[in-house]
């Protein structure tokens, strides 16, 4: 079942916002935004396909982290570096939505979703900057657990394909920022990946 990040970590730790810092910077060394350039992401012909739609989600949903994390550089409370790992991480949703747009056919998919925009409030709303991680650390999961609830849908060799590679890069972030904030590994690293977080997909295919 999905969880709501304690900024505080597991019970009994204590952690400063330098520890977090290091551990994050550590950890976000590592990440990069996944194995795009060599995909067929030639967009896709104008018409309807399955896929189109929940790709085109995909890609809003990914924006809207963007947008997020951009809206979170101006808070008062995160320091600059990190600014500089969500800064890094932004980039990465940029790349995964431009991806991700190249083969949603015609349908939208240049801006941020409004209902990931909701989704992902927390991340602005966050009182300090051990709140800004732990929401980032919740939009992270749910944009990996929408991911994964997406491949069971996709039929198509691209879509497959980009989603596939970008999966383990949303859970990638999340891994560092849990291990920042402290968390359990069974917080951070499951037996079994859910997709209970999952956004509510458009309907696609029907296979």
């Amino acid at each position: 079942m999905h969880r709501t990040p304690d900024p505080a970590g597991p019970a009994g730790s204590r952690l400063s916002r330098r520890s977090a810092l290091a551990a994050l910077g550590a950890g976000a060394a590592g990440v990069a935004a996944g194995p795009l350039a060599g995909l067929p992401l030639a967009r896709a012909q104008a018409g309807e396909h399955p896929d189109f739609a929940i790709v085109a989600f995909l890609a809003r949903m990914e924006r809207a982290l963007t947008a997020r994390y951009g809206e979170v550089l101006a808070h008062p409370d995160v320091d600059a570096g990190v600014a500089e790992v969500l800064r890094r991480y932004a980039d990465h949703h940029t790349e995964h939505a431009d991806a991700l747009a190249a083969l949603a056919g015609d349908l939208p998919a240049g801006e941020p979703d409004a209902g990931a925009l909701a989704a992902f409030a927390g991340v602005v709303d966050a009182a300090d900057q051990l709140g800004v991680l732990a929401a980032a650390l919740e939009a992270e999961e749910v944009a990996a657990a929408t991911h994964l609830a997406a491949l069971g849908e996709l039929w198509g060799h691209g879509a497959v394909s980009a989603t596939a590679a970008i999966a383990p890069v949303e859970a990638a972030h999340a891994t560092v920022l849990a291990r920042a904030l402290r968390q359990d590994i069974e917080r951070w690293a499951p037996a079994i990946e859910s997709t209970d977080a999952a956004l509510g997909l458009p309907a696609g295919s029907d296979r």
